[in-house]
């Protein structure tokens, strides 16, 4: 069985993350552990097991670290590294974004968590979503019909300077924010007092349509594609 384990640094991460995987393995089982983490400030890092599923016969299987921060999605992968590849995972891969940074420090952000990786020895790949990965759902075009017919390509573009497939969406400053104020003109939200809720996340994610996503988005926005390329390689199996 190939395994892969993935660090993400929240709710909505994972939600996204376990949808892309399930239509990406299609007809192949894949299985999944959730592992919820908390505490490291004064004490010891401490790891919850919050979701397990594991079909018979599976292919695959994918151990998602949500570190429930983004300050820690690095260090809790480098922490784990040795013991997963002694546990024989084949691929190690971090998700993380900028916000609430500004766009500009991309590059140097980058460059950071590459040297860290290489200095300590990890090897791992840390995906960096830009600013938020609620990007990759504004990027989604077809998903806006399906939450409601008043979120037309017209009232989409109104709100957003321009048709998504156009527009250059890993520079819009806060994602999330945008996409709140899309749904707000169905009557809609993302955001609830500026924070994002389970079911809200759930709602936009089960709308995706993933194909879409991954033929057409991906190839539009560097940081998905990266993504889809790395759990592409992983789901073949050799």
């Amino acid at each position: 069985m190939k395994k892969l384990a993935l660090f993400v640094e929240g709710k909505t991460e994972q939600i996204f993350a376990l949808r892309l995987l399930t239509e990406l393995a299609g007809r192949h089982k894949l299985a999944f552990a959730v592992q919820l983490g908390s505490g490291g400030a004064s004490g010891c890092r401490r790891w919850e097991e919050v979701r397990f599923f594991s079909p018979e016969g599976a292919e695959f299987f994918v151990l998602i670290y949500n570190s429930a921060t983004d300050s820690r999605v690095l260090s809790d992968l480098g922490d784990q590294y040795r013991s997963l590849k002694k546990a024989g995972y084949d691929r190690v891969l971090g998700l993380t974004d900028l916000f609430p940074g500004a766009r500009s420090t991309l590059a140097s952000k980058q460059r950071m968590m590459d040297e860290h990786l290489r200095r300590t020895g990890v090897t791992a790949r840390m995906i960096l979503a830009v600013m938020e990965i609620e990007a990759w759902f504004l990027a989604e075009e077809r998903h806006y019909s399906q939450l409601d017919t008043r979120l037309t390509a017209e009232v989409v573009a109104a709100v957003l300077g321009g048709p998504p497939e156009t527009l250059c969406i890993e520079d819009i400053a806060h994602p999330s924010d945008a996409l709140d104020r899309v749904y707000a003109q169905a009557g809609l939200r993302y955001l609830k007092a500026q924070k994002k809720t389970e079911p809200k996340i759930e709602r936009t994610v089960a709308a995706l349509d993933i194909e879409n996503l991954v033929l057409h988005v991906a190839a539009r926005v560097p940081a998905l594609g990266e993504l889809c390329q790395e759990l592409d390689q992983f789901l073949t199996l050799s």
